[in-house]
């Protein structure tokens, strides 16, 4: 759950997949972006729920709000997010074969992968 502040995926993943033992599994959980303006603003509304607590009849300026903090909030923690799509484009560039999303809820994945046999 931290490969988000990571800039250089794709030489990490370079680097598990060299650790691996043919056949090893690659699990990843993290949090993931959207891969689309639709879906990025469903996850940043989402989000913006969780920090005013559920909410849901939340005004809509208070929403925009949080989005704003939470943005700046990401940013400043070196939060680096990037969609499924393009974790899986890095994990087949590496060599892997089967990468995909096991499970999602907005902005959190799983991820798995498998290094070939021999």
């Amino acid at each position: 759950m931290a490969i988000h502040h990571v800039q250089d995926r794709a030489s990490l993943f370079k680097q598990i997949f060299g650790v691996l033992k043919p056949g090893g599994i690659f699990v990843l959980g993290d949090h993931v972006a959207a891969s689309s303006g639709t879906g990025q603003h469903l996850i940043d509304r989402e989000r913006a729920l969780e920090r005013l607590g559920r909410e849901e009849q939340a005004e809509p300026e208070r929403i925009r709000e949080a989005i704003q903090f939470d943005a700046q909030r990401q940013k400043a923690e070196g939060n680096h997010c990037e969609s499924v799509a393009q974790h899986v484009s890095y994990l087949t560039g590496c060599g892997f074969e089967g990468g995909e999303c096991l499970w999602q809820d907005y902005w959190l994945v799983v991820l798995v992968a498998r290094k070939p046999k021999a």
